[in-house]
């Protein structure tokens, strides 16, 4: 049990709603909630363990797109990103505010090879060379999503910008 403003909350019930969620997602690898800035819940539990009790504002790769989220108070994306358990992905934060004050965050482990092949499996079969890499507002992280990284930069490519939460996307198409 956690207190949050003199109110308990109830770990079976929160776990209980972040598989719920999960089961309802897809490409989701999974689903986490920090209390304050440590990771306190996950589902699914087993694979995930590295995660819990990890501090954010300890891991340097991962705290700026953190703090970028509480500050601005609104979600962010990130990624792709090399997980502590193993792998990489999409990760997507919300901070959780209760009476207008910091409480913890909500993120969306998305696993990259899943989304990768569901959003761009067509590109892959088609007549068109296709790359996506994501740019993050905040840093000079981000990275490859899909394809080759020299079609961003070739001078006949069709390039476009479409925006995501914290950040752009970029992509090329080469026919």
């Amino acid at each position: 049990y956690f207190l949050v403003h003199r109110q308990v909350v109830d770990a079976a019930a929160v776990n209980g709603m972040l598989e719920a969620v999960f089961r309802q997602g897809q490409h989701l690898r999974a689903l986490s909630v920090a209390v304050g800035y440590r990771a306190a819940y996950i589902f699914p539990r087993a694979g995930n363990e590295a995660v819990l009790g990890q501090d954010y504002r300890q891991l340097p790769g991962q705290w700026p797109r953190v703090q970028m989220a509480i500050e601005r108070r609104a979600g962010v994306l990130t990624g792709p990103v090399s997980l502590i358990q193993g792998g990489s992905a999409l990760i997507y934060r919300l901070p959780i505010f209760v009476s207008d004050q910091y409480w913890g965050l909500l993120s969306t482990v998305i696993d990259m090879a899943a989304f990768n092949s569901a959003a761009f499996k067509s590109a892959a079969e088609g007549q068109y060379e296709f790359a996506v890499r994501s740019v993050e507002a905040d840093t000079a992280s981000g990275g490859m999503l899909w394809g080759k990284a020299a079609l961003l930069e070739h001078s006949q490519a069709v390039r476009l910008e479409s925006p995501v939460p914290g950040g752009v996307w970029e992509y090329a198409v080469l026919d």
